[in-house]
């Protein structure tokens, strides 16, 4: 990140609810405060400037906002780029979530797709039964512990 953007800087020009008026001291907000920002930012080894897109976002009761950037060459708004990373983000954690549990090496190799459809099924229904039962208290008992 560059040296010249300064998050808390940043939210004191953005928005009055997360600044004391008095001093111009950014406090931590009443509700969740969420900006975005644009800016270049060039490496000495970098050939061009890639646009850098900031999501900060400051909670109540925290003193620092929680700033993430994201390197991108897209040209969308930088609330869609956050989006669209967010969702990649999670698309991967479905991923290694399922080379955690042996779903994506189950041995699928039927030769019809429906075959492999419901293989990937009953991995999937196996694999939600366990975290089900792995949970320390569920619905089918009662709240005296019988």
């Amino acid at each position: 990140m560059p040296s010249s953007f300064r998050p808390i800087e940043f939210c004191r020009t953005r928005s009055a609810p997360c600044s004391s008026a008095q001093s111009g001291v950014p406090l931590p907000p009443h509700e969740v405060c969420c900006y975005y920002a644009n800016f270049r930012y060039q490496a000495a080894s970098w050939k061009t400037p890639p646009r850098m897109v900031a999501k900060i976002k400051w909670h109540p009761g925290e003193l620092y906002p929680r700033v993430s950037c994201i390197v991108t060459n897209l040209s969308r708004p930088p609330e869609n780029i956050v989006a669209f990373y967010n969702r990649h983000g999670t698309c991967e954690q479905w991923i290694k979530e399922g080379k955690g549990w042996g779903l994506l090496h189950a041995g699928l190799s039927c030769r019809l797709f429906s075959a492999d459809a419901v293989g990937l099924q009953l991995h999937a229904l196996a694999h939600n039964l366990g975290n089900f039962l792995r949970t320390p208290q569920h619905p089918c008992r009662s709240r005296t512990g019988r």
